[in-house]
Formats: structure tokens, sequence, C-alpha cells
């Protein structure tokens, strides 16, 4: 009887104890999340690198995983990236915590970038539209809106100058022809072309095709010579390079890292 008493006694303990934990199961709240600010770490010609800080407040008396981070990256309140972020964070009980979140938003990926630059803001407004995946006893999705300004590149300032005659020839015309490049980034503008016509007089001399690279805040001298056959130019344009009584252009593009536009010198 005493046996059959304590077996009793251990059932009815499993079951009020499994009760209470399927109760506190059943009683999960949702985590709480705020932003708080966000952070530039690093600008460079590929985009802006930052840490989002969130504040994520779990109110259970058990810790919840947080397994990834999902942001919609909005202009103009149009969606054109995702962002995502696998690293998992664990929630403390009864804890609130200020957590913070890589981001990375390239340039190139915003819509019409140019004419984002060529825009009056300093700034480029985004929203973010953030998810966040937290695994309790099952999966539950938590949104969290917010916007954030980050800094805008610009387009350096590109001139020609400096064309002289270098040589002439019975067969050929050297020309030396100096663009200037003027960054005011902070940041190094690697990987950039020049491509276009140089034309004189209206007439098209040659193609030119020239990779530059100039560090943040600076500016260089690119020198340029271009071969010419006599033959090609004609008496009337090389006599007006002669006497060096002449006007020079040039049409092309101009290829950055996240950016082409078109430019007439």
């Amino acid at each position: 009887m005493k046996k059959l008493f304590y077996l009793l006694g251990i059932s009815l303990v499993l079951i009020f104890g499994g009760c209470a934990m399927l109760q506190e199961v059943l009683q999960v709240k949702n985590p709480t999340i705020k932003f708080v600010n966000f952070n530039l770490d690093n600008i460079t010609s590929n985009g802006v690198e930052g840490t989002v800080n969130l504040n994520i407040s779990n109110p259970n008396g058990f810790s919840i995983p947080l397994t990834q981070i999902q942001t919609d990256v909005l202009l103009n309140n149009s969606p054109f990236t995702t962002l995502s972020n696998n690293e998992s964070r664990n929630i403390g009980a009864n804890s609130s915590e200020n957590m913070g979140f890589k981001v990375m938003v390239p340039f190139s990926s915003i819509p019409n970038i140019i004419d984002v630059i060529k825009s009056s803001n300093d700034n480029i407004p985004l929203g973010f539209n953030s998810k966040l995946y937290f695994q309790q006893p099952v999966q539950i999705t938590i949104p969290v809106n917010f916007n954030v300004n980050i800094p805008k590149p610009k387009l350096p300032k590109i001139q020609m100058s400096g064309i002289k005659i270098a040589k002439i020839t019975f067969s050929n015309i050297t020309i030396n022809v100096n663009f200037t490049i003027d960054n005011p980034n902070p940041f190094r503008i690697a990987g950039t072309k020049i491509s276009g016509k140089f034309n004189i007089e209206g007439n098209e001399i040659a193609n030119i095709d020239q990779n530059i690279s100039v560090e943040k805040n600076s500016k260089v001298n690119v020198p340029v010579s271009i071969n010419v056959s006599t033959v090609s130019l004609g008496l009337t344009l090389i006599n007006h390079l002669k006497q060096g009584n002449f006007s020079s252009s040039f049409n092309g593009t101009v290829k950055l890292p996240f950016a082409i536009y078109n430019i007439k010198l």
C-alpha cells in the first residue's frame, strides 16, 4: 500500500510539473525590439559599412535565440536590395540588451545613383524594413522598421588641359593631353576608367581609354599621348596644329566602381 501511495505521489508531481511546463510554454511572450541608432563604420568606393544598433527585450523567464535577420532596404519607399545576417545571438531571460548588427549597402545597388548623387541632399535617406527570427518552441518573426541616412559619394571633377604638340614628323603627329582628376571623397577611387573621343576643330582625332586611380581627397594629373597619322588629319588640321590655333574637345564616359556617366570636356 505504501508503495502504491509513493507511485501515486510521483505521478501527481510529474502531471502537475508537466502542466506547469506546458503553461510556461503557452505563456511565452514575444520579445520587443526598438531601433537605437546607426553608426557609420567605413565608406569605400564600393559602399557604406555600418552598425545598426537595436534594443531587444526578452520578457520571458528563459533565454530566446535570435537566429536570423533579413532587411529590405528602401529608397523613396521602394525596396532595391535585401541584406541578410545569419549571426546567432542569445537573448537572456528577463533581460534587455543593446545589440549591434553589421550591414553593408553597396552604392551600385542604389537605383539611379547618378541622380541621387547630383541631388542637393548631402545624405541618402534609406528605409530599413527588418524581420528578426527567434526560435522559441516554434519560430516567430518580429518586424522592426527604421530610417537611416548614409553619406552619398561624390563624382570626381575632371578637366582637360595642357594640350600640346609634342612631335611632328612626315608620317605622324604626337599630341600630349593632360587630364586633371579631383577626388572629393573620403575614400580612394580605384578601377576608374575614362573612355571617349578626342576631337580637334570638331573632327574626331583619336579614341582615349585611360585607367586612373585617385587617393582620397586628392587630385592627380594624368598625361596621355596621342599618336595620329598625318594622312588621316589632312593638311588643314595639320596647319592648325602647327600654328597652335585650334579648338579641342572630349566626349566620353567615366566608369567608377559605383556608377557610369557621360562627360563633355
